[in-house]
């Protein structure tokens, strides 16, 4: 009854398990019965016993051997040219990264929105998709990477300084260095946050993906908005 959010959704009191299964429900209904001492008691019950030592123990990921198992270096969410240093980036010591296999999660929704919310969430995604795409095409400045396959609308922003000088020598690794630079100063600022990186011989393009069924046509406006001014003067 004590922890930080209500407890009305733990739905695992509501299910009845029969039987030894290797899940954390079970674990998490004996806790609740015998307390964290008991546990010990009645370890040898359990099919499988793991000891995160990590809170009491401190141990640390300082070695790097998740990082060696697990990293793919994956160039589209870990760019090597942030403004920051790019180790507490830790999400590629996971194995799904942030991929989680969180199943309630989507039944939550699913119950919450029903099966035709979830598809008027899915229309509208695509429906914004489109409308993003085509203010791209409309903007000075603004250049598609390629049509929209699907919600993810890949582009680049062209500053003034480089209008008109598509055929010089060093056109594209200098707009290659102008996305780093407009996500640095959108992160400082504070106003958004959006991906970006290369894709073969393709310079850093942001990548803006649209599936928050929060967001308005006048949020995109912003968004592209906010990354015409923040790259202006370069």
């Amino acid at each position: 009854p004590d922890k930080f959010y209500d407890v009305s959704y733990d739905t695992g009191d509501k299910t009845v398990q029969c039987g030894r299964r290797v899940d954390c429900l079970k674990l998490w209904l004996l806790w609740k019965a015998v307390g964290t001492e008991g546990l010990e008691r009645r370890v040898d019950r359990a099919f499988a016993f793991t000891s995160a030592r990590r809170p009491r123990g401190d141990s640390r990921l300082s070695q790097g051997l998740l990082q060696r198992c697990h990293g793919a270096s994956a160039t589209y969410l870990f760019q090597p040219d942030k403004f920051y240093d790019v180790s507490y980036d830790t999400g590629d010591k996971t194995v799904q990264c942030g991929r989680r296999v969180d199943c309630l999660k989507l039944w939550l929704l699913w119950k919450a929105v029903g099966t035709e919310g979830l598809e008027r969430r899915v229309d509208r995604a695509f429906a914004f998709t489109r409308y993003l795409a085509e203010e791209v095409k409309r903007r000075e400045g603004f250049q598609l990477v390629l049509e929209p396959e699907f919600i993810n609308l890949c582009f680049w922003f062209v500053p003034p300084s480089l209008r008109g000088k598509e055929g010089s020598a060093d056109y594209w690794s200098r707009l290659g260095k102008v996305t780093p630079v407009i996500k640095e100063r959108m992160m400082k600022t504070g106003s958004m946050m959006v991906s970006y990186q290369p894709h073969g011989a393709k310079v850093n393009f942001f990548r803006q993906i649209v599936t928050n069924p929060a967001v308005t046509r006048a949020d995109l406006d912003f968004f592209l908005d906010e990354i015409e001014r923040l790259g202006r003067d370069l």
